[in-house]
């Protein structure tokens, strides 16, 4: 179904589909584009249908014709071009970051993305469910300065998230729906699980001629690769990336293009770069000077600002004398306090002094220099010289205005460092080399300081590693985590993961506790309370008796019938004589001999008193004034009363039985894993550490964040360390030689017999530059079989034929069998197809990674 509509998108034509020879080309992450002839019929009625800003719908697709039509009154034909709707964005009225109705989403010039936001940007589209609350917060946050195309700020977003933009369109009620979806790569499109056997591959892989060459001073293997097509592949853009590897080999002396700045030269560079400080808040990684041709880095710059400040200021000072630039290294972490303070002129020449001293001796910029206003460090050292180059007197440094000075850590150097003495016609080539770790299975670190935090370097480079870590709980924490950073050879930013413990208060002081990255456990010492209920016997006092202790005084027990003296004895508390309960009280009359009266009469009764311990009020008591003996418990009437009116004996306790817990603790050694358990000794993971933590692997350099503890080991079976180093190779200026290590056929790290390399036997297969060079990063860096060969390269052209069960789409994921025989699973970049002719289909297919099907 063809439909044409104006730009306001009403309904102008139906055109019939027989007429009509139609091109779409789709392209991932892209929008779609359309190339449509039609048979002429009307040129008053075509001419208003075939204009500029009309649209068109194809294959659930709204395209908007966005150039002249082409009308060919000899072939009879209407020539259209058009793209999809969404490239209008690019036109329409651009996001501005202060507008006021996005005030909900903006904080400053940062923008929290969301379903909302984007329904907002996006009023004529509808926003469905989307990936992004898979996103941690930190991973939606966008920072843009200005004015930007909503067009770029959509790709934007999906560079800060990783998420791909899906676009939908359909007719109904004669309307245009139009929908937009925000995913991840994996649920952009569905995966085909059949083996595509035949595959036919575009003529666009780089012939690459493989040579290699080996040095006692750097040892391994050198591939210099040259390629026929040197006007497709960017090799400047591929070399930068190595002239950021940090370089450590003292055999090999760098000589450096000697490179010359007047003052006036520094004090434009300085406003250049002060602008820029002021706009995004820190000075930038890279500082472009030479008219815009030379990029130096942070480090350089300080040097320059120094040399520049002392010299004017020298005895020795030589007017239009030049300043040289010299290789200085940037620190690898800064330590500063918050001032806000003027420098004075005197302040900062002695400042410059220091600085131009530190770095005439180490060759890299001072980490800190102590002032009278505090802690300054090399970000903010920059600032203050740069300020004062330009108007050569005092400088007020707030670094509350500007807080991210020193949190950028600038390791830029400047391009074509490494140079021969014949500037002109050679350069060196820079190399890397992998060498074997020790037969020991610990994994060798460093301690380094930054603020507060501790933090542990792991010396040189790492493979894909699954280690054991050891850390010791810092008494009394409360907080407890280990945050892991790492960067991969390859890699333009450093990543990060962690592991949180949710409650650190349970886990013993000063104990260790072992983290197994393989296995995904964490073993610890916890304080284990338990509780146990139990049933105890108790012996109380018992209520309704009374006990006394006197003498024998009735005619059934009183002297000579038993002995006269004190006798103890319990009795309950009623008196046969009343019937009254609760009434008996020992000798309320204070008789010598004691005895029990039915309370009635007596101090004791009148004014009260105590009764088995027991305290009554005054009056409480009232009874028949009946009198009982201590020891039978007769009535003292006489006549033989006692043996007709007696207290009845009882026991003075009873015992009963009651229901106690108690709770005792210890410290055991608990092991926490991704298994359920009863067991006393394990636990479920995900009750010890947070949601967010991981046990990714460890690769690249790495160093290890620890908070509310302290490093204690960290081992691993099956790892290996690797350096990075300059070779001593050099090439004519100009030729197209890109070095690599060998690619994924034969790999072998490099090791050495009897001080000397060993090199070992590779193949290779016809790639391009750039896969043969994405490919050794990622072995290198451990991703091993799923190395993403297409990563960065161009893509692979394959003639694919739809059938009837099977459609394929952009996103979509197919498997391929490459002419080396090997499976890999790949995703689908671009579709040119005929929506009418299902044979006329051609698709490219990259994001390629080595895999079986499952």
């Amino acid at each position: 179904m063809i439909v044409l509509l104006d730009h306001e998108e009403n309904i102008l034509e139906f055109l019939d589909d027989d007429l009509a020879d139609i091109g779409v080309t789709d392209v991932y992450k892209g929008y779609e584009t359309l190339e449509l002839q039609y048979v002429l019929s009307d040129i008053i009625i075509d001419k208003h249908l075939f204009r500029q800003g009309n649209k068109i719908l194809v294959d659930n697709c709204l395209f908007v014709i966005n150039s002249e039509c082409e009308f060919d009154y000899v072939k009879n034909l209407i020539k259209v071009d058009a793209e999809e709707i969404i490239s209008e964005l690019n036109f329409t009225k651009p996001f501005y970051i202060n507008d006021a109705t996005f005030n909900s989403f903006v904080t400053g010039n940062t923008i929290q993305i969301s379903s909302q936001f984007l329904q907002r940007l996006l009023p004529n589209y509808t926003v469905l469910e989307t990936d992004l609350p898979s996103l941690k917060k930190s991973d939606k946050l966008l920072t843009v300065n200005g004015t930007i195309t909503v067009y770029d700020l959509l790709k934007q977003i999906e560079e800060l998230t990783g998420l791909v933009f899906k676009r939908n369109y359909e007719i109904s009620n004669n309307k245009i729906i139009k929908q937009i979806k925000l995913l991840k790569p994996t649920n952009y499109g569905q995966t085909h699980d059949k083996l595509i056997e035949s595959v036919e591959l575009g003529h666009n892989a780089n012939k690459l001629l493989y040579l290699t060459d080996e040095s006692k001073n750097a040892l391994g293997i050198m591939p210099i690769i040259t390629s026929e097509d040197t006007e497709n592949v960017k090799y400047s853009k591929i070399l930068k990336q190595f002239y950021n590897l940090d370089i450590n080999n003292e055999k090999i002396e760098p000589n450096l293009y000697k490179y010359e700045y007047t003052k006036e030269e520094l004090q434009d560079i300085s406003i250049n770069v002060l602008a820029k400080t002021k706009i995004q808040g820190y000075i930038p990684e890279k500082i472009l000077t030479k008219n815009d041709e030379l990029e130096i880095g942070v480090a350089q710059f300080l040097d320059l600002l120094a040399q520049s400040i002392v010299i004017e200021n020298s005895e020795f000072f030589i007017q239009n004398q030049s300043i040289v630039l010299n290789l200085i290294k940037n620190v690898e972490y800064s330590r500063h306090t918050i001032i806000n303070a003027k420098f004075t002129k005197e302040e900062i020449l002695l400042l410059a002094q220091k600085v131009n001293k530190y770095c005439s001796v180490n060759f890299e910029v001072p980490t800190f220099i102590q002032t009278t206003h505090g802690i300054c460090n090399s970000e903010m050292l920059t600032y203050i010289l740069m300020n004062y180059i330009i108007s050569e007197n005092s400088v007020v440094l707030n670094t509350e205005k500007y807080p991210l000075l020193g949190k950028i850590s600038s390791d830029f150097v400047q391009e074509n460092i490494y140079t021969t003495k014949d500037w002109e016609n050679f350069e060196y080539m820079p190399f890397l080399y992998t060498q074997n770790s020790s037969g020991s299975s610990k994994i060798p670190t460093s301690n380094s300081v930054n603020g507060s935090v501790n933090v542990v370097d792991i010396d040189n480079y790492i493979s894909e590693s699954y280690p054991t870590l050891v850390i010791k709980k810092n008494a009394n924490a409360t907080q407890m985590h280990v945050k892991i950073y790492s960067q991969g050879v390859a890699d333009d930013e450093i990543n990060s993961f962690f592991v949180a413990f949710k409650d650190p208060t349970k886990i013993k002081d000063d104990s260790d506790i072992t983290i197994d990255f393989s296995k995904k456990t964490i073993k610890y010492t916890k304080y284990v309370e338990t509780t146990v209920t139990k049933e105890v016997k108790e012996t109380n006092a018992k209520d309704g008796v009374i006990t006394v202790t006197g003498k024998n005084t009735c005619g059934c027990c009183g002297y000579p019938k038993m002995p006269y003296k004190n006798y103890t004895r319990t009795f309950e508390d009623y008196c046969p004589a009343c019937g009254r309960r609760g009434t008996l009280v020992f000798n309320p009359k204070n008789v010598v001999d004691g005895e029990i009266t039915c309370g009635n009469t007596g101090p004791a009764c009148k004014n009260g008193g105590t009764k088995n311990g027991k305290s009554y009020s005054k009056g409480s008591i009232r009874g028949c004034d009946a009198d009982y003996c201590c020891q039978c418990g007769g009535d003292k009437w006489g006549s033989g009363r006692c043996r007709t009116r007696k207290l009845s004996p009882a026991d003075s306790v009873e015992n009963t039985t009651k229901t106690i817990t108690e709770t005792s603790g210890e410290y055991k050694e608990i092991t926490a894993g991704e298994e359920d358990s009863t067991s006393e000794d394990k636990e479920k993971i995900s009750d010890v550490v947070t949601e967010q933590s991981n046990f990714n692997a460890f690769y690249g350099r790495c160093s290890i964040e620890l908070s509310g503890c302290t490093f204690v080991s960290l081992d691993c079976e099956s790892t290996k360390l690797f350096e990075l180093s300059p070779f001593p190779y050099i090439k004519h200026r100009g030729e197209q030689f890109i070095y690599a290590p060998v690619n994924f056929a034969e790999f072998n790290y490099t090791h050495v017999e009897e001080n000397t390399p060993k090199l070992e036997k590779f193949e290779t297969t016809e790639q391009s530059v750039e896969e043969v060079l994405i490919g050794c990063w990622k072995k290198l860096n451990g991703s091993g079989d799923n190395t993403k060969w297409l990563e960065k390269s161009e893509n692979i052209t394959v003639d694919l034929v739809e059938t009837e069960d099977i459609k394929y789409a952009v996103g979509d994921f197919v498997y391929i069998n490459l002419p080396d025989n090997t499976v890999f699973k790949a995703q689908i970049t671009e579709k040119s197809f005929n929506p009418k002719i299902k044979e006329d289909c051609s698709l490219k297919i990259g994001n390629i990674t080595k895999e079986s099907i499952k």
